[in-house]
């Protein structure tokens, strides 16, 4: 299943620098920047620090959109750049942002998963008002849709369709618990994963799909703080391993908290040997 993911955010030089860098990634390398025809990282890096320093002329301090177009592991294989770039005009197309500057770096991880990152800037000069952006959830939804007919890909279920169900679900679980393992376990047995999210301070929840969601975003009247507070002193895998823990075959109902990280990845890089095994040979 492919996965377009974004958010608004600040901090144009450090969202570069974490772009470009090598640490957790086998290749990395910029497909474009605002349409020039050559740059160098140095560009890179002013430009979005550019995106950033607009921020003072609003009272915005998230002068940045950044999208990641995560597609399935077959058809990141076989796209060229032209045909990133392609998704990243159709991405920009349904969030309002066609017009504005953008870079866009391809990634390929230590698993050999490609994806790209595209950071839009989110001031528009003729308005001078930064792009709202609601409702992106659908708008991701909506550009994905677009993205597996332009690639000839299996339509996907619509993401959004349980979102009020899930919302209506997980707050009814957090009535009925009063500690944090009590609904980390109820949202377990209801092929929930709860895990820590990329951005500082926040959780997430992985549904059955594979497909991670803010976790305060569906628990109605429950602030973050409340969330905080009743999940304090407890270890939580991170987004990414949730996502890749559910999307590699192994269900939310079997055991999520290992006794060491170690196990954990061995679970896991024995669910995708298992994977693996299970693909016809040609």
């Amino acid at each position: 299943m492919a996965v377009i993911k974004g958010r608004i955010r600040g901090g144009g030089r450090q969202l570069a620098a974490y772009l470009l860098s090598q640490d957790d990634n086998l290749e990395v390398r910029m497909l474009d920047l605002d349409g020039q025809s050559r740059f160098s990282e140095r560009d890179f890096r002013n430009l979005l620090s550019d995106f950033s320093l607009n921020e003072r002329l609003t009272k915005s301090s998230k002068g940045i959109y950044h999208a990641i177009y995560n597609p399935t592991e077959a058809l990141a294989s076989r796209l060229k750049d032209e045909q990133w770039l392609q998704a990243a005009d159709i991405i920009g197309e349904e969030l309002g942002f066609s017009r504005q500057r953008r870079a866009v770096v391809l990634q390929q991880n230590k698993a050999g998963r490609r994806h790209i990152h595209i950071a839009f800037e989110r001031y528009d000069h003729e308005r001078g008002r930064m792009i709202p952006i609601p409702h992106n959830y659908r708008k991701h939804d909506r550009a994905r849709q677009k993205l597996e007919q332009l690639f000839d890909e299996q339509p996907t279920q619509r993401v959004n369709m349980r979102r009020v169900d899930m919302r209506k679900e997980l707050t009814g679980l957090w009535a009925q618990t009063d500690t944090g393992a009590a609904f980390i376990t109820a949202a377990k047995q209801q092929g929930y994963v709860i895990a820590k999210g990329h951005e500082k301070g926040q959780f997430v929840f992985v549904d059955s799909t594979g497909q991670s969601f803010k976790l305060s975003s569906h628990l109605k009247g429950v602030r973050v703080r409340e969330i905080n507070e009743r999940f304090k002193g407890r270890k939580f895998i991170s987004e990414k391993e949730a996502v890749a823990f559910v999307r590699n075959g192994l269900t939310a109902t079997q055991r999520l908290e290992p006794t060491s990280r170690q196990a954990f990845l061995e679970g896991l890089s024995q669910a995708r040997a298992n994977k693996q095994n299970l693909k016809p040979r040609m």
